[in-house]
């Protein structure tokens, strides 16, 4: 949560909105509106970069800034603008614009254009068989043909394995394409967060004169216990869904890591208007199966179990399991020290091109089956 703005655990449906941080997707980004990623410039996560998807995309993408993997297919444009580099481990029929971006490497075909401005190298496992550019670019390397006549005007060296226009082929050295990505190993990681952080005993003091009133008029204080709090003292909160019913709650130290554990299965957040930014604060919806985001949200949100919708914007981390952005989410990611509970970090597990293809198509017919029962 302190490197990724968003943290999607399953599928993400763009909606009329963006992403203004960096992003995680352990699934699929549904096909939607065109989705904007990380104009705030964050910096790439320890995942490899500031996007990073396990299995496919299918809404056209731009990426203002990192690198960019993708384990699965690429089947819309993908425009990136900020300087990094684009993997993808299955094929890629989208566009893809590359304009100062960095090395193009795809594990499979490449049936979409692709415009190499001002890049690097471009390296495609399989053919290429469509419009290519590659001017101003670095080197050409393909496995196995280039099927159209491509510009090479200011590129590099062309090596291809197969036949193509323009060239002789020859022996071809490529490297294994993979994203290196545990998508369960992710998951379970914040699954068990949230669980341990929700057995944590209150060890503040909510204090309001009007909180067991039914609009909480004026607001509550969260404060620690005592006149004084240790910096490094994680304080803790248990609330349930009348939290929400009145306005938007203080924090008396929010320079301390603060964890606010909410009971309830489904919420729907409105006219809260939370429009601070409390980065050391976490608010924990650990048995939620629904979370409507309609009002503006000024701390970081662990609802890993929650099928998540977002109208407005969340100013922090979110972390959840299915994820419709109809709204911003924008950083400050959350800055707070939950190291006790926090579990070792995602195994890093290769995976071949050729088996995240297998994974893709095992997953969406899956998706199709279960689209058939409840039909």
């Amino acid at each position: 949560m302190q490197e990724y703005n968003t943290i999607v655990l399953n599928n993400l449906t763009p909606g009329a909105s963006e992403i203004k941080g960096s992003l995680y997707v352990g699934g699929i980004i549904a096909a939607g509106n065109p989705l904007s990623v990380n104009s705030s410039l964050m910096p790439d996560g320890s995942l490899g970069g500031s996007l990073v998807v396990g299995g496919i995309v299918s809404t056209p993408i731009q990426l203002h800034s990192g690198n960019v993997l993708v384990g699965g297919i690429v089947n819309a444009n993908f425009n990136n603008s900020g300087g990094g580099n684009i993997t993808v481990g299955g094929s890629v029929t989208g566009a893809i614009t590359n304009t100062y971006g960095g090395n193009i490497t795809i594990g499979g075909d490449a049936t979409g254009t692709i415009n190499n401005e001002g890049g690097g190298n471009i390296t495609v496992s399989g053919s290429i068989t469509n419009v290519l550019n590659n001017q101003n670019g670095g080197d050409i390397t393909v496995g196995s043909s280039i099927t159209s006549p491509y510009n090479n005007q200011g590129g590099g060296d062309v090596t291809v394995g197969g036949h193509h226009l323009g060239g002789v082929n020859g022996p071809v050295s490529l490297p294994e394409v993979s994203i290196g990505i545990n998508v369960e190993d992710i998951r379970t990681r914040f699954e068990r967060l949230s669980t341990e952080l929700s057995t944590l005993s209150t060890n503040g003091v909510i204090e309001a004169g009007n909180f067991l009133s039914p609009d909480n008029e004026g607001g509550i204080t969260l404060i620690p216990p005592g006149e004084v709090a240790d910096p490094n003292e994680v304080l803790v909160f248990n609330v349930d869904a009348s939290f929400f019913d009145g306005d938007a709650p203080s924090f008396l130290r929010s320079d301390i890591t603060t964890v606010v554990n909410v009971a309830g299965a489904n919420f729907t957040i409105k006219d809260f208007d939370f429009d601070d930014e409390f980065e050391n604060v976490l608010f924990n919806f650990y048995e939620a199966v629904t979370l409507n985001v309609d009002s503006t949200f000024g701390a970081s949100i662990l609802a890993p179990f929650a099928d998540t919708e977002n109208t407005s914007d969340i100013k922090g981390s979110l972390v959840t399991n299915n994820y419709i952005n109809s709204g911003l989410v924008l950083p400050p990611v959350f800055d707070g020290d939950l190291t006790p509970w926090e579990a070792e970090p995602p195994t890093i597990v290769p995976v071949p091109a050729s088996a995240w293809l297998f994974f893709s198509a095992i997953f969406s017919m899956v998706l199709l089956r279960r689209g058939q029962i409840h039909s």
